[in-house]
């Protein structure tokens, strides 16, 4: 169908007061499925949380189809003030994706890595200041996608050959990448080497 203004997802992705939102839509039920949608505005998604919280069936971490959560979407944008509202609020700073098997018959729906943190998702796309929050807030630096790429390797640009995310961010403009050898990553290179021994460990 057709998508007017006063669409309840429309509403949210375009910012507009929440105040506003409930008046078009007076009665909004399972408010976790609208969590991924208020990743862009935190003062939306805080009223979302507050009143998603009544639900018995409430889940911050609700996920889409292959397991990506509301922290895994501001991770990749670098929403810094939603992942702090999220975490805040009980997010699971380690969920990972699903290991989906890949079909045959349709490769768009193809995910090549599963089992995707918040942390790769921030260290696939250059997201510094959210990188370095996730990692304050206990994110594991040892967890590893189907491929066994942990956050360095993402950090590093290992992935980015492949990956079907490499697009502008929501607010415009995707890092500038820079090449060591075959890699690309999305951080300058004065930020890998602060990055790098946090995400390394000890090993």
């Amino acid at each position: 169908g057709v998508i007017t203004k006063d669409n309840l997802q429309y509403m949210l992705l375009a910012g507009r007061p929440f105040k506003e939102i409930k008046e078009v839509h007076k009665d909004i039920k399972d408010y976790k499925k609208l969590l991924e949608f208020s990743i862009a505005y935190p003062e939306n998604l805080k009223e979302i949380i507050r009143l998603g919280k009544n639900e018995a069936d409430f889940d911050i971490d609700y996920a889409n189809w292959f397991g990506k959560t509301p922290l895994m979407v501001a991770a990749q944008y670098g929403y810094w003030d939603s992942v702090k509202v999220l975490l805040e609020n009980g997010a699971d700073v380690n969920k990972q994706t699903l290991d989906l098997p890949c079909l045959e018959s349709d490769d768009s729906l193809c995910i090549r890595h599963g089992k995707r943190s918040a942390l790769m998702y921030a260290a696939q796309e250059g997201q510094f200041d959210v990188l370095k929050y996730l990692l304050e807030e206990g994110a594991d630096i040892s967890l590893q996608d189907t491929a066994g790429l942990t956050a360095y390797d993402y950090m590093m640009g290992m992935e980015l050959t492949h990956n079907p995310h490499i697009k502008p961010t929501i607010r415009g403009g995707a890092a500038q990448y820079w090449e060591e050898k075959d890699r690309k990553s999305a951080f300058s290179p004065k930020q890998v080497q602060e990055l790098a021994p946090l995400l390394k460990g000890k090993k």
